[in-house]
């Protein structure tokens, strides 16, 4: 943790030099403070920022700068961040080749070197984000307190989402001495909520102009909350249903409470004819015209300049099954994507002979699979498999934050609960479907979707490796039957919201954790050898470092980091706090039986 935020501090210094940064040279860090240690703030927000150093401009191209890496949008950091694990773990996608040997498997631990990439990317914000929480107000500007909350509040969501324990308010106010105190998930959450509160009141009562909310999110229309107060609030509001409905299982009272407030709210959350909170891709590229950040979309590059990642075979037959139009929309048939010498035909492992021909299926790669070297299309046909368009990713793809679809299969789930959720499941339930084909300009195809009372019997076939072939698992249909049992009901609701929710791996992952849906593939070669991980349950977060060796570090480890996992339990096949999976049932072909608390 101590390495953690020096290294933040370390970025802060350089960041002091980039363009965006308006007059924010000489931001220093004061003396250390933070929490005791039993969790206690001994000085309030900001104790390690220097007051006398900070600015009304400095705040303002900060947080500016904290936008972009909110889901970071360079090429590496998005890779390490999303790309390379949760995405994986969510069915979206699958890596293509081993990293010369380091990651055999996408199921291999505890030496993946990827794993943990969201920490180490996530926390770059921090630095970013305090000074604003520090001294916002002191500047006579409390509506920067307010988006820096909300902009620490949903990394930190995501981030107790995939790891569990974080160190909640330490994190915040930039401590690194010890002792560096974590919060459990479910502090966490509960931390997170009141932030968001907090952030919402504030704007509530600042309303900031349109030129103040310039100097924040940039000039180009098109910044996810462009420009536009009222937005800020309904992305707060939109983060607590989400959370809302991830803890609905174990605190179905206290989730209602909070959803029923974010959606009684007098602005709300984001409805079906409101824009996605996210960058838009062509106000991207003017923001950034060269660079790393510029010109295509991390997802595009990470697969057809590098190869890295192909279309997962849990989206692939999902896809096909229910002929659904985003399949052709974001992806290519088998070696049309990737650089030239990766644009190839299909051979089998055993003959070497053609066995899927170039350009004539969409097929995908299955999680755990045994991966070879990036050098040759013979070598690894992985590399032919199925990578993302051109035409529709590398310059029209959006970099969400939090969908419109999501918000609505939410309503449509916290109605299904009994809710009040200001409609009926059903409603709720079409409309996401709706603003899914929407966001692909497909809205014509959705009438006859939505009537869709069973699925295309398609199987998935792994062209290079016939072993690794398996029936397709997604048997429930789209059309909404109120005479459907609750289960069924929330299986078509969460099968749905997967696909509308593309490429939002860490929700779709964090979905299929909390309820058992989409019915995904299970791994096929599980190398996870340190806190096995279930081939059908799978990996239920990721780990924090194994215990260190230094004894400053193991003494904080032991009392503070510990403690909070779960159980005590630090291991990948541990759920967290909202993930009920442990009471699961398996049937006698060993698929797992979901249970919800409906």
């Amino acid at each position: 943790m101590k390495t953690i935020i020096t290294k933040i501090n370390k970025l802060f210094a350089v960041l002091l030099f980039v363009p965006l940064l308006i007059a924010c040279e000489d931001v220093n860090y004061g003396p250390q403070a933070g929490t005791t240690s039993d969790g206690t703030d001994k000085s309030g927000y900001g104790s390690n920022v220097a007051l006398a150093d900070v600015t009304e401009a400095s705040m303002e191209g900060q947080l500016q700068t904290a936008m972009d890496y909110l889901i970071d949008i360079r090429i590496h950091k998005y890779q390490y961040q999303r790309s390379l694990s949760i995405d994986v773990f969510a069915g979206y996608f699958c890596q293509t080749h081993n990293y010369d040997g380091r990651q055999p498997t996408t199921y291999y631990y505890p030496n993946n070197p990827f794993i943990r990439g969201i920490i180490g990317e996530s926390t770059k914000l921090y630095a970013l984000v305090a000074p604003a929480i520090a001294y916002g107000t002191s500047f006579g500007r409390s509506d920067l307190a307010a988006i820096g909350r909300i902009l620490y509040a949903y990394s930190m969501q995501c981030l107790t989402d995939a790891m569990g324990p974080v160190a909640y308010h330490d994190m915040k106010v930039l401590k690194e001495d010890y002792p560096i105190t974590y919060s459990s998930s479910e502090e966490a959450y509960d931390s997170i909520i009141a932030d968001l509160r907090c952030a919402v009141d504030t704007l509530m009562k600042y309303q900031p102009t349109i030129n103040q909310l310039m100097k924040v999110e940039g000039k180009e229309k098109g910044s996810p909350c462009s420009w536009e107060w009222q937005r800020w609030v309904k992305f707060a509001n939109s983060i607590q249903l989400r959370m809302a409905i991830t803890m609905a299982n174990v605190k179905p009272q206290k989730a209602q409470e909070i959803a029923e407030f974010a959606i009684n709210h007098e602005i709300g959350v984001l409805e079906e004819d409101d824009d996605d909170i996210a960058f838009s891709a062509k106000e991207n590229l003017q923001r950034y015209p060269s660079g790393e950040q510029g010109q295509n979309h991390p997802l595009f590059t990470i697969a057809n300049s590098w190869n890295d990642i192909r279309l997962g075979a849990t989206l692939e037959n999902i896809l096909k099954r229910y002929e659904h139009p985003l399949l052709e929309h974001y992806f290519v048939k088998n070696g049309l994507g990737g650089t030239p010498g990766m644009q190839d035909h299909i051979y089998d492992r055993r003959t070497n002979a053609i066995a899927c021909p170039k350009g004539t299926q969409y097929v995908g790669i299955r999680q755990g699979v045994m991966l070879r070297t990036r050098s040759s299309v013979k070598e690894n046909p992985y590399l032919a498999y199925t990578s993302l368009s051109l035409e529709n990713v590398a310059s029209k793809m959006d970099y969400p934050w939090i969908k419109v679809a999501e918000v609505l299969f939410c309503r449509a789930e916290g109605a299904l609960r009994g809710w009040n959720m200001g409609g009926t499941a059903q409603e709720f339930y079409e409309a996401g479907i709706r603003r899914g084909f929407s966001d692909i300009d497909e809205v014509g195809k959705y009438f006859s979707y939505k009537e869709k009372t069973a699925v295309k019997k398609v199987d998935y076939v792994d062209y290079f490796d016939q072993d690794n072939n398996i029936e397709g698992r997604v048997n429930v249909g789209v059309k909404w039957d109120e005479g459907d049992d609750k289960e069924l009901k929330l299986e078509k609701i969460i099968t749905q919201k997967w696909i509308a929710n593309f490429p939002m791996g860490l929700e779709a992952w964090t979905n299929f954790r909390r309820t058992g849906y989409p019915r995904m593939f299970p791994v096929k070669i599980n190398l996870w050898t340190v806190g096995r991980v279930d081939d059908e349950i799978q990996i239920r977060r990721i780990p924090h470092d194994e215990a260190p060796t230094l004894s400053d570090d193991l003494e904080n480890y032991n009392k503070y980091v510990l403690p909070k996992c779960e159980g005590g339990i630090n291991e990948g096949g541990n759920p967290l706090w909202w993930d009920i999976s442990s009471t699961w049932s398996k049937g006698p072909d060993g698929l797992v039986i979901p249970k919800n608390n409906l």
